[in-house]
């Protein structure tokens, strides 16, 4: 199985390919267009991932994109209703949501795939199990605790479970604005 794993329209943007439960490449897009954290759509990772690895855009079973605009809605709303943002804030959250809802027809255009064949083999992942999946899915571990701790990807600064086999049970996480 072929995964192409993208990090889109979020700071260090990236791409990278599994083979088979193997990482095979990985690339930031920042180390080809020499920009800081940049964030954007990593139309150049994707193209240097499947170079480097020699694969067609066709031999792509799955991609998966490490954002779920569904993910945690309740608590996002909870928290806007608490907290009133900033009308910009909101502005600027909605536009986000609006590329990353882009990214197949994106990339549809770059693979010169149509669109709907790519929706078929895109998933959407919560961007903290997204962390939790990539480490284990490719451990050599058939059991393990596993736990991410990042900068609020959908909403969330942490997230741990147990790994066991080919299933994550995730036990609990921890929510914008908080961190440990």
């Amino acid at each position: 199985m072929v995964v192409l794993g993208i990090n889109a329209f979020h700071p260090d943007s990236s791409a990278c390919l599994v083979v088979n439960g193997k990482v095979v490449v990985a690339i930031e897009e920042e180390r080809i267009v020499r920009i800081k954290h940049w964030a954007g759509f990593p139309e150049q990772s994707i193209i240097a991932c499947l170079k480097a690895a020699d694969i067609q855009p066709s031999e792509i079973d799955k991609i998966a994109v490490n954002r779920d605009k569904s993910a945690h809605k309740k608590e996002k709303v909870l928290y806007a209703i608490k907290n009133r943002p900033k009308l910009s804030n909101v502005i600027n959250r909605v536009n986000n949501r609006k590329k990353v809802g882009n990214i197949s027809f994106l990339l549809s255009g770059l693979f010169k795939i149509d669109e709907k064949t790519i929706k078929n083999k895109t998933v959407m992942v919560e961007h903290h199990f997204a962390h939790l999946a990539s480490t284990f899915f490719t451990s050599p571990h058939q059991k393990a605790v596993i736990c991410s701790i990042d900068g609020f990807g959908d909403f969330l600064s942490t997230m741990w479970g147990e790994g066991e086999k080919n299933k994550i049970l995730v036990k609990d996480y921890v929510t914008f604005p908080h961190s440990l």
